[in-house]
């Protein structure tokens, strides 16, 4: 499974609670999830914001963290 398939995969299947992620699964989306976080704090650095984004993007992201390990 690639990148761009894992992160498909785990946004797509996040009320599926019959199977597991397997490991590449759920790697390739913690990565993901740093990057976009790294992403959005250096973007919110730039606009001068004060973790509106990255608060946002983590509460969102944090019951696909829970449900994917």
């Amino acid at each position: 499974m690639d990148f761009m398939q894992a992160v498909k995969s785990v946004y797509s299947n996040y009320v599926n609670f019959q199977d597991r992620s397997g490991r590449g699964e759920y790697w390739w989306f913690i990565l993901f999830y740093f990057a976009a976080y790294f992403v959005l704090a250096i973007l919110e650095g730039m606009l001068g914001l004060s973790g509106i984004l990255t608060n946002i993007f983590a509460l969102g992201t944090l019951s696909l963290l829970l449900l994917l390990g």
